[in-house]
């Protein structure tokens, strides 16, 4: 039997509701069948093409590689959708407009990064209390990329499609960063200097609003310099009220977290107490509590079938059965 692989996501779903855990990789409440949805949420979709897209960009410099990336992964997306059933024509076009239009603004205002290294697999033994590398469990992730600074030190990179911006302290709090960063150690040898997480807004500037007499609106959402040159097309003096408010206007955020070894060890304590939690779940000894925070089931994905975990057909026409994560061997992620 191979090592029983932990990722970022389990762990944060284990914590975050027993419940979707068990549906998602244990089967606790479905016979012993774990769920993946027919269905793949839109957000999921967007945030994988736009890392795909944006990756290209840094690592090649070309505008039109990371446009194919971007529709590789969307087209892929949807061969898996027509597949389910599921695959939506309208959405599938309003989705690939939509984040060429945002990566067209991206490559414009944002300065790339020297990357070294794309879509790197890390896939290591958890360390034991003792500092021993253990026969039981993996963690396993996927970085977005590699950076390398001007004084040679590694940066972990990490592309985020938000809907709004998060903090640096909101950031810096990230338990991701540091699990991949620990990882990373493990599988190079090399401590990364920290994580760079670039943020960007899912939305892209909208045209020069204007009013129903053709003047131009003080209610914009454009850039400054679509806003400035309608304004001089028009004859019409720009307000500086509006010109102020669109130049405050962040549309993305780079930030930068600088890690201690301290911080990257503490990382690697914690995934082995983390896969002693998930471990208790696996074999039963804990019994998935439903609903632990009501607030977060309407985004769930098996919210529709989570009251009648019974109900064979439903689950059957909603989700593709698969065997508990702790009878699967690793794979690699699709590529983008």
């Amino acid at each position: 039997m191979s090592k029983r692989v932990l990722s970022h996501s389990e762990i944060s779903t284990a914590y975050d509701c027993q419940a979707k855990h068990a549906y998602s990789y244990t089967g606790a409440l479905t016979n012993g069948d774990a769920l993946k949805p027919k269905r793949v949420h839109v957000n999921l979709r967007e945030g994988r093409a736009w890392g795909a897209g944006i990756a290209a960009w840094h690592y090649t410099g070309d505008k039109s590689a990371a446009h194919a990336a971007m529709a590789r992964s969307l087209a892929a997306d949807a061969e898996e959708l027509t597949a389910a059933g599921f695959y939506d024509a309208q959405e599938h076009h309003a989705t690939k407009n939509k984040l060429a239009a945002i990566l067209d603004h991206e490559i414009g205002v944002s300065g790339r990064l020297d990357m070294v290294e794309l879509e790197a697999h890390l896939l290591v033994p958890v360390r034991t209390a003792k500092g021993r590398r253990s026969t039981k469990f993996q963690f396993e992730g996927y970085l977005d990329g590699v950076h390398q600074d001007g004084m040679g030190r590694s940066w972990i990179v990490e592309w985020k499609l938000r809907k709004r911006l998060s903090s640096l302290d909101q950031i810096a709090k990230m338990p991701q960063i540091r699990r991949y960063a620990w990882a990373y150690q493990e599988m190079t040898g090399t401590t990364p200097a920290g994580v760079i997480v670039d943020e960007r807004l899912n939305a892209a500037p909208a045209d020069v609003k204007h009013n129903k007499d053709g003047s131009i609106s003080k209610v914009q959402s454009c850039t400054p310099l679509a806003y400035v040159t309608a304004c001089g097309q028009l004859d019409q003096e720009p307000d500086e009220e509006v010109l102020a408010t669109l130049s405050a206007k962040e549309w993305g955020r780079r930030h930068t977290i600088f890690l201690t070894e301290r911080e990257v060890a503490g990382a690697g304590a914690d995934l082995m107490a983390s896969a002693v939690y998930v471990n208790m779940l696996d074999d039963g000894r804990l019994r998935p509590v439903r609903n632990p925070n009501p607030m977060r089931c309407p985004g769930c994905a098996y919210r529709e079938i989570c009251d009648t975990p019974e109900d064979a057909d439903l689950i059957d026409a909603l989700f593709d059965r698969l065997p508990p994560k702790r009878d699967r061997e690793p794979v690699f992620r699709r590529a983008a």
